[in-house]
């Protein structure tokens, strides 16, 4: 039976960290505060790449937490919805 980890929003130790919990195959990414900058995305941006290197590849993002987005990051998101469904999953966002 897969692992399940779970890590409350509020435990992460950094405000541009992201919380990640896995319930069997699903892992669900919670950012927290602004991505409008290059250095405020990229804790997504590592913890998305480390999904697809581990081949946890059915994720989905948790926005609620995330108090500013721009049409950057949603280029960014759209490249890594078809990064995951190139290796059969799927990334999904929730709460936008």
């Amino acid at each position: 039976m897969p692992e399940t980890h779970a890590l409350n929003i509020e435990d992460v130790p950094s405000p541009r960290a992201v919380a990640k919990n896995r319930m069997g195959t699903l892992t669900h990414l919670i950012p927290r505060g602004s991505l409008l900058t290059d250095e405020q995305q990229q804790p997504l941006i590592e913890a998305l790449n480390e999904c697809l290197k581990q081949w946890e590849t059915q994720v989905i993002i948790d926005l609620s937490s995330v108090t500013f987005l721009n049409s950057k990051n949603i280029e960014s998101l759209l490249f890594y919805q078809k990064k995951f469904t190139r290796s059969s999953g799927w990334l999904k966002l929730a709460h936008v």
